[in-house]
């Protein structure tokens, strides 16, 4: 896979689609995806071509047709954590080993020193990542 110097994909180029309308682009900064998501999409796949090859790229099937938790629980920080591929398990609202390590993974990728503390730091990343 391709990775800049930050550990992302940034430059990449990804698909997204929402049932028939589908979105091309770019990885940008921080590995950031940024689509408007239709109103009424309740399922999206991304496809990023990390391979250099349009035709292999890693796919994800997203739900995006539930409530997310309060970013304040332990399940908000998974479903936060999770969606932006650093939780790679169910959410269950333990704060255990898998999430102390999704904790560190992320506070890596932005550039602030890693540790597993979940704090009112970690939430405002989370948010500003996330957007809700």
């Amino acid at each position: 896979m391709k990775y800049d110097e930050s550990g992302t994909l940034k430059g990449v180029p990804y698909r997204v689609e929402f049932g028939n309308e589908s979105h091309v682009g770019k990885v940008g900064e921080g590995g950031i995806i940024d689509v408007k998501r239709p109103w009424n999409a309740k399922t999206a796949k991304v496809i990023v071509y990390a391979f250099g090859k349009e035709n292999q790229g890693i796919e994800w099937f997203i739900n995006l047709d539930h409530k997310m938790e309060n970013y304040m629980t332990p399940k908000g920080i998974q479903s936060r954590l999770k969606n932006l591929g650093f939780y790679p398990r169910e959410i269950n609202g333990v704060l255990g080993l898998e999430t102390e390590a999704a904790v560190r993974r992320f506070k890596e990728a932005q550039k602030v020193p890693a540790s597993s503390n979940v704090d009112n730091r970690l939430r405002v990343m989370l948010l500003n990542q996330h957007g809700f």
